[in-house]
């Protein structure tokens, strides 16, 4: 719903447009602009812009950004990309040089989303160049700072993406501006925080994001924000709620017409559903999510949908689960975001193990340990180090089960989510492991009794066993 005073400026815009005053027309819509987005009115934007005609139209750089993060919001990367071309060679010869630089930023996202991170580090850079005379408060470098810190978050330079978006906070509250602090907030949250496994820090960012984007009534907004938040409660199986979260974010993203948001609140929905043991129902949302997901995206999501649905098969037909992983893998190559890539390695290195192909889990494993200690993500690098306790068992390699037993019941203390899911696979490594090598109870009776309030099922289920040692 356009608010009064929006709708007021619509129509003295659609005034001009009958006067054929197209010049004004064209300056009006590029301050019309941001309220139109801010009230997912993007498919008015485009159609008021077609009616000005080319040689006008074409003319006024800032109005083809416009267009083109309206075109990127409907997922036309390539009608985007186009239009960001033509306000850079506008902008390039009329020497405007803070329009040369959105133009460029807004190209290096479109790279980033396309996958080629490299590329869009390329013309981050450029922009970096072309905005050394400009001042550092400027509004251009909004833009630059989030943009850039997305890429580095792709590449594993966590530290210096924090700082851009942190410095960037700053500016969007030293101006007031809601819609600013809700971007780096949620941004922080899920590109940041997250990826350190750092789930605390990143729910109550996106939190507070999501009460920003509410305050201000930034639809798109909320509906990524609450869609990130879910996927952030899934990460912790809090599968209730993020169920109820991704629900409201699907109602927003079919409400706005937005295929993404729709795709990841159907993934979020399934993920949650899996964990509930609802199987039907989670392969009926993955395919819900496929369908709205872009083909011509090679998008992060797609690769963890794929790998939820690798998750789906691998009890009755891991064989066939292994063969959806390593699309979901080849996918995350093609996008070049070095965390998703690491997900998918420790789901080929899971698969791999069920169906003893142990040489490529540890490969697997490897590569992903390397990828997530890159990003300092300590709730993945645990998971590695589960798998490989897990393939230290079935290689039976007694001697290296007991040492990473024993460091598995240390760093999880912090995760009693993944300590309760890890329960019965737990249970087997610490039976095999005191079964086959006598120092395992030597080295566990260093730790001390605070560990057991983070694994009450699985002493239940130790205490609950006939050997008296294991008792002891």
């Amino acid at each position: 719903m356009i608010n009064p005073v929006v709708q007021q400026r619509l129509d003295q815009l659609r005034d001009l447009l009958h006067a054929k005053l197209y010049t004004e027309v064209a300056i009006a819509l590029t301050e019309l602009a941001e309220p139109l987005f801010w009230h997912g009115a993007t498919q008015t934007l485009i159609s008021l812009f077609e009616q000005i005609p080319p040689e006008e139209r074409n003319t006024h750089p800032s109005l083809l950004i416009a267009v083109g993060d309206a075109w990127r919001l409907h997922y036309d990367l390539h009608r985007a990309g186009v239009y960001y071309q033509q306000a850079f060679k506008v902008a390039e010869a009329s020497e405007d040089l803070i329009t040369q630089a959105c133009a460029l930023c807004r190209q290096a996202l479109l790279c980033w989303r396309r996958g080629d991170t490299v590329g869009a580090v390329e013309l981050y850079e450029r922009a970096s160049n072309v905005l050394q005379p400009v001042a550092a408060d400027h509004t251009v470098w909004d833009d630059f700072n989030n943009g850039y810190a997305l890429a580095l978050s792709s590449l594993g330079q966590l530290a210096e993406a924090e700082q851009l978006l942190q410095r960037q906070l700053r500016v969007f509250q030293r101006r007031g501006d809601l819609g600013g602090q809700r971007m780096m907030l949620h941004n922080l949250g899920i590109m940041i925080y997250l990826r350190r496994g750092d789930f605390q820090a990143a729910e109550s960012t996106l939190r507070e994001a999501l009460c920003l984007a509410t305050a201000s009534q930034q639809r798109h907004g909320e509906a990524y924000v609450l869609n990130s938040l879910a996927y952030t409660l899934n990460s912790q199986s809090r599968s209730s709620e993020a169920l109820s979260l991704s629900r409201q974010a699907q109602v927003i993203g079919e409400e706005l017409l937005a295929p993404n948001v729709i795709a990841y609140a159907c993934f979020n929905q399934a993920y949650a559903l899996y964990r509930k043991g609802e199987l039907q129902a989670a392969e009926s949302a993955c395919q819900q999510a496929l369908a709205h997901v872009q083909s011509a995206l090679s998008s992060p999501l797609r690769s963890e949908i794929l790998l939820l649905q690798a998750q789906l098969q691998q009890e009755h037909n891991p064989a066939y689960a292994y063969q959806i992983a390593q699309r979901a893998l080849a996918a995350a190559r093609l996008q070049d975001d070095l965390w998703t890539i690491g997900l998918c390695l420790l789901s080929v290195a899971r698969l791999c193990i069920r169906v003893k192909q142990y040489d490529q889990a540890r490969d697997a494993l490897q590569e992903a340990c390397t990828l997530f200690e890159r990003y300092g993500d300590r709730y993945n690098i645990l998971q590695c180090h589960l798998l490989t306790a897990h393939l230290a068992q079935k290689e039976e390699q007694w001697s290296a089960l007991s040492s990473h037993v024993q460091a598995l019941l240390v760093y999880l203390n912090p995760y009693p989510e993944l300590a309760t899911e890890s329960t019965d696979l737990l249970f087997e490594l610490l039976i095999s492991a005191i079964h086959h090598d006598p120092e395992t109870i030597t080295r566990l009776q260093s730790l001390t009794v605070s560990w057991g309030n983070t694994f009450k099922p699985l002493m239940r289920k130790l205490l609950s066993h006939p050997d008296e040692q294991i008792h002891r």
